[in-house]
């Protein structure tokens, strides 16, 4: 967490520190995929020669390539092709995929909060001890995400804004989904719940 904050105890929690991409967690995904590229190029040679190769399409392992409909009225839909997922936001928020330096994901942004999702992250996030004091109350929040109950924990600061945490755990077809949610008030909140609960995997 970021401890730019006023002295006041009233004051809210404004920015929170992302986390920080691993090099070696990079140099372990690019080396996975080269080896995964070798092994079917070889496959390719193999069939080819054989004369076992067939064109047929099969849907099942064929992702889907239509674009999906926001799931909230009026808004619009962030789509993640490489990735394979798609979330949806209400007008007036904003959707920007993350830098190539940082982990995949995306930060979509309001006037008074956000919502930033990271793929493949296991960091956790740190409470410094001026947040600790601003906070009225903490707790835990359950939350249905790609149609699956996620638990997650809500800091309740004295200033009436909130931060949420929640992961998405990996599964055989999608990896660990990490969501960071900060809100100015209610209403904020719940746009922001509303975003994260509109994420889904599209390759299912």
């Amino acid at each position: 967490m970021d401890d730019n904050l006023n002295e006041s105890e009233d004051e809210k929690v404004v920015k929170v520190e992302a986390p920080k991409t691993s090099g070696s967690a990079r140099s372990l995904a690019g080396a996975l995929a080269l080896v995964a590229f070798v092994i079917a190029l070889l496959a390719f040679g193999v069939g080819f020669a054989a004369g076992k190769i067939t064109l047929t399409a099969s849907s099942a392992q064929t992702p889907k390539t239509s674009s999906p409909s926001a799931k909230i009225a009026g808004g619009g839909v962030f789509v993640d092709e490489e990735n394979l997922y798609a979330v949806s936001y209400p007008n007036k928020w904003e959707a920007k995929g993350h830098a190539e330096s940082d982990y995949s994901g995306v930060r979509i942004d309001s006037k008074k909060g956000y919502v930033d999702l990271w793929l493949l992250v296991d960091q956790p996030f740190f409470l410094g001890e001026k947040h600790q004091k601003v906070i009225e109350s903490e707790g835990e929040i359950v939350v249905t995400i790609d149609e699956r109950e996620v638990k997650g924990s809500q800091f309740n600061y004295k200033a009436g804004n909130f931060f949420i945490v929640l992961i998405l755990a990996d599964t055989a077809n999608s990896p660990q989904v990490t969501i960071w949610i900060e809100a100015d008030d209610e209403e904020i909140r719940e746009e922001a719940l509303s975003i994260v609960q509109s994420f889904e995997f599209l390759n299912k």
